[in-house]
């Protein structure tokens, strides 16, 4: 072999040749290969792994101790409460492993008081059930009589003829058309009282989709009140009602629904102690 200096340039006849850390022309890489029982170790292995792996599945979802053997529902005061457990207790003693719960909470969802079902899974066997539960908004009459909330859903049969602390929603088509429409009015008029005036409210008559009128528990007048500014025109007629009254004598129907006005109609055989009276107008 020639040597050059470092300055020098090659000559172009002279042949090199580049070693590393061996013979002359050795490659970089390595192949390195497996013998037959090696192959037949790794492949053995690799299925006791996963046999060993199903029967531990098996076993987990066979264990009596993940086995579902109680159920709580919570609020604990829910008036749904033995509705829910009963319709959960059909999964008793399925796995919790395997158990799907998507088909329990749509399920529950079907019943009339539920809004919404929340389900979790606490290991190793408790199955929590949390309920949003739908409030009461007033009775519904369509001929027959349904606690209803405030999206129009039918909760129950109300009982005829029983005092009820919510207000009666009434259609003289027992709400046969515009149903959604009328049951937001109503919920409209009712969602902006505080709750002392609202308890007052007897019956909400929803006939016409375009204005309210209601009558209060304790007075015999028909109120119309339009389709808004419910609180305010309903304090207006607290404050002037007697006036009214002692002015014109027994009062039939108020109609509040222009701004600054009150027409009122009297009641039959009305006595009118003022000379003025006839004229059905008050500022």
């Amino acid at each position: 072999m020639r040597a050059f200096p470092w300055s020098s340039p090659v000559p172009a006849d002279v042949e090199l040749h580049f070693r590393r850390g061996g013979h002359p022309g050795q490659g970089l890489r390595r192949k390195v290969g497996l013998r037959f029982y090696q192959a037949l170790l790794f492949v053995l292995l690799q299925a006791a792994l996963f046999t060993g792996l199903q029967r531990l599945c098996l076993f987990l979802l066979d264990w009596d101790h993940l086995r579902l053997n109680r159920i709580e529902v919570i609020p604990e005061q829910s008036q749904v409460k033995d509705k829910v457990k009963k319709a959960a207790s059909h999964f008793r003693s399925a796995s919790l492993l395997a158990l799907d719960t998507s088909p329990l909470a749509s399920e529950l969802e079907t019943l009339p008081w539920i809004k919404e079902a929340r389900i979790r899974k606490v290991f190793p066997s408790t199955l929590r059930i949390e309920v949003m539960v739908r409030r009461p908004m007033a009775v519904l009459d369509r001929g027959a009589l349904f606690l209803v909330d405030e999206e129009g859903v039918l909760l129950e049969q109300a009982e005829e003829g029983a005092p009820s602390r919510w207000p009666l929603l009434s259609d003289r088509g027992e709400f046969q058309e515009d149903y959604q429409a009328k049951i937001a009015l109503g919920r409209s008029c009712l969602s902006g009282l505080p709750a002392e005036l609202r308890a007052r409210i007897e019956r909400i008559d929803l006939s016409d989709v375009g204005c309210v009128s209601l009558k209060l528990r304790d007075d015999p007048a028909e109120i119309i009140l339009g389709t808004d500014g419910f609180a305010v025109k309903l304090n207006i007629y607290n404050r002037q009602a007697a006036h009214w009254a002692a002015f014109f004598g027994r009062l039939k129907t108020v109609d509040l629904r222009i701004a600054d006005r009150a027409y009122v109609r009297l009641a039959a055989g009305a006595a009118r102690p003022h000379p003025a009276a006839g004229r059905g107008e008050v500022m």
